[in-house]
């Protein structure tokens, strides 16, 4: 492999590991509120019971 092949290959998997962090980072920041939303959907007495 040439230099030039490898210094591509380490730019893309470097992109590809931030790609990842930040995705994770990002859910990590969103699943709490989502479960707490949901949460508060299932024990809100004011919802229209559908039953």
């Amino acid at each position: 492999m040439s230099i030039l092949a490898i210094c591509i290959l380490k730019t893309i998997w470097s992109k590809i590991r931030l790609a990842i962090y930040r995705t994770t980072a990002l859910a990590g920041i969103i699943w709490p509120f989502y479960f707490i939303i949901q949460f508060i959907n299932l024990v809100n007495p004011f919802k229209k019971s559908t039953v």
